[in-house]
């Protein structure tokens, strides 16, 4: 004959205590001779049985941060999927300021050449001064004699005729050559009486075709004739 535990209804055998199953005292279901009183019972639990669980106590909620409207999930609209949200643009970048305009260069100054030292004014030319009180500028080449015009002709100079009365002169006597400078020669080209410079005094004969320089204050003997030099 066998019974059952009246907590789970586990079959168990006559005069079993506990049950096998839960562990509750079943010995009370056990057949007792008639009028006994009943089994008493702890109408416990076993200390091993397992304990219910414990509900945990409810925590107060906890705040969540504040999340931007671009990370939050959207639901998705109707017949479709959710949109997603672009992110916000970027924020402008201002551009640095534009560079100041170049100044323009400075216009390049002339290279100085090489310096030149200025000359000096070509003093003025000489002058004969001829026995007739006429003046002739020495600023080139002048023949001079009784009648010079053919031999200044062949030299390419400029006839000065002397007036001769002692005819001591020859017809081509003197050649007065003067350069740029202001200077001037004379030459003998071999006149019959020959020519002499009179320098402070001094007698400076001409030799023949050589030129001799000369000088303000200068005297010239041409034979008889004299002419001066200023």
């Amino acid at each position: 004959m066998t019974t059952h535990c009246r907590f789970c209804g586990e079959a168990v055998r006559p005069n079993t205590m506990f049950c096998p199953a839960c562990g509750q005292i079943i010995v009370a279901d056990a057949p007792r001779p008639q009028g006994a009183p009943p089994f008493p019972t702890t109408g416990g639990r076993r200390q091993d049985a397992p304990t219910p669980a414990q509900t945990p106590a409810e925590l107060p909620p906890v705040p969540l941060p504040d999340v931007p409207a671009w990370a939050r999930p959207v639901p998705p609209a109707p017949g479709g999927a959710a949109e997603p949200i672009a992110p916000p643009p970027a924020a402008a970048v201002p551009a640095p300021p534009a560079a100041p305009p170049a100044a323009p260069a400075p216009a390049a100054s002339p290279v100085p050449g090489p310096l030149r030292t200025p000359q000096p004014a070509a003093p003025s030319p000489l002058a004969l001064l001829l026995p007739g009180g006429a003046r002739i500028p020495v600023d080139r080449r002048l023949v001079l004699g009784r009648q010079p015009a053919a031999g200044a002709a062949q030299r390419g100079g400029v006839p000065v005729e002397v007036i001769d009365p002692s005819r001591s002169m020859s017809r081509v006597h003197l050649v007065i050559e003067a350069d740029p400078d202001g200077r001037a020669t004379a030459t003998d080209p071999g006149s019959g009486n020959g020519t002499v410079v009179v320098r402070a005094g001094t007698r400076h004969p001409l030799v023949p075709d050589v030129p001799f320089p000369l000088a303000p204050g200068d005297r010239l003997a041409l034979g008889d004739v004299i002419v001066d030099v200023a």
